[in-house]
């Protein structure tokens, strides 16, 4: 079963994280534990949830991550992921992110990693060794598709932007035809119904914003 919220469940308050884990830790998820984990959380700073199977659970570090999972970050979170393959993700606060094909970071090679941004920020660092026939993060109004890489997404209702720290980006809008290249420094925004704007060196406010909010402490 696959879950998507626009939003964050509201009043999931610590005492229902508490009973959630509990219910969790009872229950168990069997397709879950068969698969192997390609990916786990390392950090936490603040809170977030895992919605996984119509259920929520409270996130940790060496919580494991799986295809579909969706992972959603609170005010002023910070989450860390580490692959097996070498990658490296950072969601920022109030985040929404679905882990919709996923499984392929357990190997160096080969395979198709899609994520859905749904909401929020998210930092991604690619191990250089890493090497997939796909690699896109999806947004409401754009697709961003690389191979070997270090980049910030953030996206809201009608609007994404991109930024590139290390390596090329390609990003195209969902809507219409046109496409860019991103190389390092650069970035572009590609608002709801129109194409990518020309790739533009952003000033360094707006990049200190970025890194700032997909930095772990």
């Amino acid at each position: 079963m696959r879950c998507f919220f626009t939003r964050r469940p509201p009043g999931v308050g610590s005492g229902a994280l508490a009973l959630l884990l509990l219910c969790a830790t009872e229950s168990g998820h069997p397709a879950a534990a068969q698969q192997a984990a390609a990916c786990q959380v390392t950090h936490l700073v603040g809170s977030a949830i895992l919605l996984r199977d119509g259920a929520s659970l409270p996130l940790a570090p060496g919580t494991p991550l799986h295809d579909d999972d969706q992972v959603v970050t609170g005010r002023n979170a910070r989450l860390g992921i580490a692959c097996l393959d070498g990658s490296t993700l950072v969601i920022g606060e109030s985040s929404n992110l679905s882990l919709s094909t996923f499984a392929a970071l357990a190997e160096q090679t080969g395979g198709n990693v899609v994520l859905d941004l749904l909401e929020g920020i998210l930092r991604l660092a690619l191990s250089p060794e890493s090497r997939r026939e796909r690699f896109e993060v999806k947004t409401p109004t754009a697709i961003a598709a690389v191979r070997s890489t270090e980049w910030i997404t953030e996206t809201a209702a009608d609007n994404t932007a991109v930024f590139v720290i290390d390596g090329t980006v390609a990003v195209r809008s969902r809507a219409v035809a046109g496409q860019v290249l991103l190389q390092p420094g650069f970035g572009t925004d590609v608002p709801r119904g129109a194409a990518p704007t020309e790739p533009k060196r952003w000033g360094q406010p707006r990049v200190d914003s970025a890194l700032s909010r997909t930095s772990l402490p």
